[in-house]
């Protein structure tokens, strides 16, 4: 009994550790496709963009950073050193998963390949994969006095992927920044300026938002869309229809 449970368990790892490998080849052979971050030109589609399974409209997408693939080669899963701490915002939770638990939890002896691989199945359901890569960024940043903060800028280029072929088909480069000013619409008291934390949520909340939208236009004008609104939605989340 003890022998078959020994090779019960031996075969459920190596077919845990076999998918695993699968997953990290596919990544990198993802990340060896990215066109040269150095040496990026404007591409669009043509014909537009036409979505890899019916019963959807537009390009919704998944977000990763340039940087994320890079960690992933022909050896494997390769950390980053030092890895970005926090991790850029344009990294959806799929891949901060995946990267998390590519890695054995501290005290654990493996990996834990069964979240990870159910990470990786969220990014198959995906049509699109928009892959960042910035020139010049910054995270806004609040006074210590909470009356005036530093805008958050993002300067640099979005790669768009074809989630079925895993294949770039367009990139283009676009920014985003924070409105000069952060108001507020409290009951009773119009245009007053946020305090504290409620200023820095406001803040940050005003930054992503400027971010996604130019991501979403930019998305569109890879795919021959440029100004058709809501073409393009940043869905980290993403449900197949009918799944």
């Amino acid at each position: 009994m003890k022998k078959r449970a020994d090779d019960e368990y031996a075969a459920s790892q190596a077919s845990k550790n076999a998918k695993a490998d699968a997953l990290f080849k596919s990544l990198s052979d993802l990340r060896q496709q990215l066109p040269d971050g150095g040496n990026l030109r404007e591409q669009r589609v043509t014909p537009a963009c036409v979505p890899g399974s019916p019963g959807f409209s537009g390009a919704p997408y998944m977000a990763v950073d340039y940087g994320w693939l890079q960690q992933f080669t022909d050896r494997g899963f390769v950390p980053a050193k030092p890895a970005p701490n926090p991790p850029p915002w344009y990294r959806d939770p799929d891949f901060r998963n995946i990267e998390a638990e590519a890695v054995p939890a501290e005290g654990m002896p493996e990996p834990d390949y069964e979240a990870m691989l159910m990470n990786a199945d969220d990014v198959k359901a995906v049509p699109y994969i928009a892959v960042f890569l910035p020139l010049e960024e910054g995270w806004p940043v609040l006074s210590k006095d909470g009356q005036s903060f530093q805008g958050g800028l993002f300067r640099g280029w979005v790669i768009l992927v074809d989630g079925k072929t895993r294949k770039p088909i367009g990139q283009t480069e676009f920014t985003a920044a924070s409105s000069p000013e952060i108001r507020s619409f409290q009951i009773g008291v119009r245009h007053q300026m946020l305090l504290g934390d409620d200023a820095k949520a406001a803040m940050e909340k005003d930054f992503t938002d400027h971010f996604w939208q130019a991501a979403d236009t930019a998305v569109a004008r890879i795919c021959g869309q440029e100004g058709k609104a809501d073409f393009a939605s940043h869905e980290p989340n993403f449900v197949r229809p009918g799944s």
